[in-house]
């Protein structure tokens, strides 16, 4: 990838810095790495999902997607957050999926809990956790039947708390989040009727358009309904 930006002419510009994102050691390092340097843009953009064929269970499959899709992912961004800062109207983006709509939560409390104006970081993360747990253990009753999209239910919920409280501290920092559609990629099998020129729009604009909104889930470069 360095070598073909490179070829387009960003010689110099672009560099290949190794982060393992299931790793908090991988994690830590990579942060320190970057020194004090301010950081003008952060896309989060990786992301793991059992395929439909893969044998693991749905018991199975619940730890293992929300620790990488949504623990991994807000350490990270925590992480990140204080050089995001340091930049002249930082941005933070997350590739999130409509997978995470709220329409799959079977739950009125759950639903009440996410999208409350309250809701802190430590509250959405036992409610993952929660949810880790009893399907793990087989207790499926109340809660969605995808472990991908409980995972991304829960980062486009912390992309909303984070605006928030970036908004609270006066950091000129937006946190967005999107769906890119579905993308011909190896996550979809290459099924996905959009390119990845397509799919890479959405997050191309939320990281360079002049004023962006704060706290929003967008699709086809426009905010769309959560």
């Amino acid at each position: 990838a360095v070598a073909e930006l490179q070829a387009e002419g960003l010689s110099g510009t672009a560099e290949f810095r190794a982060l393992d994102l299931g790793s908090p050691e991988s994690i830590a390092a990579f942060v320190e790495g970057l020194g004090e340097q301010p950081i003008d843009v952060l896309v989060n953009n990786a992301a793991i999902a059992f395929k439909s064929s893969d044998p693991t269970p749905f018991t199975g499959q619940a730890k293992p997607t929300v620790d990488i899709n949504y623990h991994a992912t807000v350490a990270l961004t925590e992480a990140m957050l204080p050089l995001v800062r340091r930049a002249d109207r930082g941005r933070v983006v997350t590739v999130a999926s409509t997978a995470g709509r709220l329409a799959i939560l079977k739950n009125a409390q759950h639903t009440a809990l996410v999208t409350s104006e309250e809701l802190t970081l430590e509250q959405l993360t036992a409610l993952m956790d929660g949810f880790v747990s009893d399907v793990s253990e087989g207790r499926t009753e109340g809660w969605p039947t995808t472990c991908y999209g409980m995972s991304k239910l829960g980062i486009i919920a912390y992309s909303k708390l984070a605006a928030r409280r970036e908004v609270a501290q006066g950091t000129g920092v937006t946190v967005n989040c999107l769906c890119p559609g579905y993308v011909s990629t190896s996550m979809s099998s290459f099924n996905g009727h959009k390119t990845t020129e397509e799919g890479a729009r959405t997050p191309l604009a939320l990281a360079l358009m002049e004023n962006p909104p704060t706290g929003e889930f967008w699709r086809d470069e426009v905010a769309f309904e959560w």
